[in-house]
């Protein structure tokens, strides 16, 4: 966990971070030289070294030798290229355990088997210079998040991944974090982008 005073020091640079005029090019598209489809990246990578990716509204794992890079979405086009599609920003981490599903106007958080649901603003990053992806926070201000970028493929050394998430608890790893406070509690965790659970 972190300090109170950690929080709000994170909280400020955060929020100087927000205040450039353009939502920046976060999020990779991809295209698949031999039939031309056409794969946004999720951020995951698989135990095999496959990435995540979203394909013609479709989640799929493709090798990313096979792509050729050919355009971005910036932060506002992802998300609503997610939210549109259905798909949920998960987090979760440990110390204590907690778990939160964020969608495109709410939190639902869950910690020490207490689970809450939070009206909430996204707020993307506007600014290219920032590992700052997107900020979250609730109206009421108990809640504050931010996602943040960690690092990437390493495809030269056997496809492994460098400074991946390392809060990670699911097999895959995430190549995104998250800080997130909930009242006077401070949490870090990974992120994942899936679709939502099935219906019980």
């Amino acid at each position: 966990m972190k300090t109170p005073l950690s929080s709000l020091i994170l909280f400020v640079l955060t929020a100087l971070a927000a205040i450039t005029a353009t939502p920046c090019q976060a999020q990779e598209i991809y295209t698949c030289p031999r039939t031309g489809k056409e794969y946004l990246s999720l951020g995951s990578i698989s135990l095999e070294g496959k990435e995540k990716f979203l394909e013609n509204g479709e989640i799929c794992w493709e090798e990313r030798d096979s792509l050729k890079q050919s355009g971005f979405l910036n932060t506002v086009e992802f998300l609503d290229t997610i939210f549109s599609q259905n798909l949920q920003i998960t987090m979760e981490g440990y110390e204590p355990f907690w778990k939160a599903r964020l969608t495109k106007d709410s939190l639902f958080f869950c910690c020490y088997d207490e689970p809450t649901t939070y009206p909430v603003r996204i707020i993307p990053s506007r600014t290219l210079s920032s590992h700052i992806y997107i900020m979250f926070e609730s109206q009421q201000g108990r809640v504050f998040g931010s996602i943040d970028y960690t690092g990437q493929w390493n495809r030269s050394d056997n496809k492994e991944c460098w400074q991946c998430c390392e809060f990670n608890i699911e097999e895959n790893r995430q190549l995104y974090s998250v800080f997130i406070t909930v009242g006077d509690i401070a949490l870090e965790g990974c992120v994942n982008i899936q679709a939502p659970p099935p219906l019980e």
